[in-house]
């Protein structure tokens, strides 16, 4: 095997990726509308969830948030934006892991790979993974707001190239956005494997990961052992 074929670490996003977050966007989108009523614009959760998965499909880089994005688009001012940006109760919308997401960590885990997640997440994620018994799959948990660095900085990157004591080669970075996920993720020296689930798969395809799924589930069948420590991933059709 050449040393690209090589995985000792396997690094994942959680939303989208690992875990499901389309209660998480339903929320979100009854709150938009009742939010932006007090303010005289009337939306209807189904058009503000149109105009969302719009922005999924095409993220502002200078905006760095989907919800922020969104209310900009639907008219609001960059100050009323920041107001309600701030009362949005993310941290009370709860999500859960794909069919496939913890027997895909234990999988790698018990052929010896390490494993970690880097995420744009709040402090509170640490309680949902604890729950679902996440934590104790990982190896580190990087999120945003703990570290004050967000995706797609390289910094953020760097901790998890720290944490792993591998070869950045020697490792795998899943998530579902090219842009933050992707991309960054080769930038920093590992290999990057895009996970076609929820609205971000809308997205144009600036640049092309090193492995393609259509779900977390089927990374599974994609292992293949070389030796305790090391795994080989079968590229998908």
């Amino acid at each position: 095997y050449s040393q690209m074929d090589i995985i000792k670490c396997a690094v994942f996003d959680l939303g989208w990726t690992l875990f499901d977050e389309d209660y998480r966007w339903f929320k979100t989108c009854n709150w938009m509308s009742d939010t932006l009523r007090a303010f005289g614009l009337f939306y209807e959760p189904d058009e503000i969830k149109i105009k969302y998965e719009a922005c999924c499909g095409r993220p502002d880089p200078e905006i760095n948030s989907i919800t922020r994005q969104c209310l900009i688009e639907l008219g609001l001012e960059k100050s009323v934006v920041d107001i309600l940006c701030g009362r949005h109760p993310w941290h009370t919308y709860n999500f859960f892991p794909y069919e496939g997401s913890r027997v895909l960590l234990k999988t790698l885990r018990d052929n010896g790979i390490k494993v970690g997640v880097l995420s744009n997440k709040g402090k509170f994620t640490k309680d949902i993974l604890e729950t679902h018994r996440f934590d104790e799959l990982c190896d580190f948990v990087f999120l945003s707001e703990e570290m004050g660095v967000m995706k797609p900085s390289q910094e953020f990157f760097d901790y998890a190239i720290k944490a792993a004591k591998v070869d950045p080669i020697e490792m795998v970075y899943f998530g579902d956005r090219i842009d933050h996920d992707g991309i960054p993720s080769q930038l920093a020296g590992m290999q990057a494997a895009l996970v076609h689930q929820g609205p971000h798969r809308l997205q144009e395809m600036s640049a092309t990961p090193d492995y393609m799924f259509r779900s977390i589930s089927e990374v599974i069948n994609a292992i293949t052992p070389v030796r305790n420590g090391e795994i080989r991933l079968d590229k998908s059709p």
